[in-house]
């Protein structure tokens, strides 16, 4: 006699859908902000350190190591970008590089010697940058999957037009203070990156992601009924999972690739 046997449910996989619009435009304004207030001070290193380097008879090699440090400790910051955001959302990294690139422009305003401007501005700053860039992106992707080339193009304004006021209000900033005070107002420009970190809210709920099984585990699933019906001489029958079984696990795509 054939006996039947239902087997324990395998829980599918579940990914946040990206809305393609929404609360995703104040996410690009975000990113816009973000870019203007952080990425396009770096393009004014030579008209805001040029002075301040020559009264440190460093010239020429100070800002050599200046920037070179700060592009080294951007790109290796990816190192633990990819790991932090698997302890942290995409909004907590992006609110933490925030804070650092600011704290690293205050206290670049005290340097008086070039070891003092690699640690605050080259290794703080470059810090809070490597921090900030990767996770604005990240919520852009996820926010975004049919339209995300618009909303990429749309952020990058951000950068294109702080590229073109920056210098105008890093030159007026110099004309009216001194270089001290020019670093502080343009770290408390920068925190405004803090609250556009606020505006990549997570997506969360079950309104916003739906069940989607893995091919690997229907695979999986049916390999496993094979194996039990030869091996124990039973009829297994592979029910379809039933809702109030499904297991959510939400996933980011783009975490994973930059893992």
């Amino acid at each position: 006699m054939t006996q039947k046997q239902r087997p324990p449910a395998v829980p599918a996989l579940c990914k946040p859908l990206a809305p393609d619009g929404g609360w995703g435009w104040m996410v690009v304004l975000g990113v816009a902000l973000a870019n203007m207030t952080t990425q396009s001070l770096v393009s004014t290193f030579g008209l805001l350190f040029g002075q301040a380097l020559h009264d440190m008879g460093q010239a020429t090699t100070g800002a050599a190591l200046v920037m070179n440090f700060m592009s080294a400790t951007t790109n290796l910051s990816g190192l633990i970008t990819g790991p932090i955001m698997k302890l942290l959302s995409y909004r907590q990294v992006a609110l933490i590089g925030a804070v650092l690139f600011s704290m690293g422009l205050l206290l670049s305003s005290m340097a008086t010697n070039i070891t003092h401007l690699i640690l605050t501005y080259s290794i703080l700053s470059g810090l809070g940058l490597g921090l900030t860039g990767p996770s604005s992106f990240v919520a852009l992707s996820t926010y975004f999957n049919t339209k995300r080339g618009r909303a990429v193009g749309l952020a990058l304004v951000g950068t294109g037009m702080g590229q073109m006021l920056m210098p105008q209000v890093v030159r007026f900033f110099l004309e009216w203070y001194d270089f001290s005070g020019a670093m502080l107002l343009l770290s408390a420009i920068s925190l405004h990156a803090v609250f556009a970190a606020w505006l990549y809210r997570p997506l969360e709920g079950p309104s916003e992601s739906k069940p989607v099984e893995d091919p690997e585990l229907r695979s999986l699933r049916r390999i496993s009924n094979a194996e039990m019906s030869s091996e124990l001489g039973m009829e297994v029958i592979a029910p379809e999972v039933r809702e109030d079984e499904v297991k959510k696990v939400k996933e980011c795509d783009l975490e994973e690739e930059i893992t």
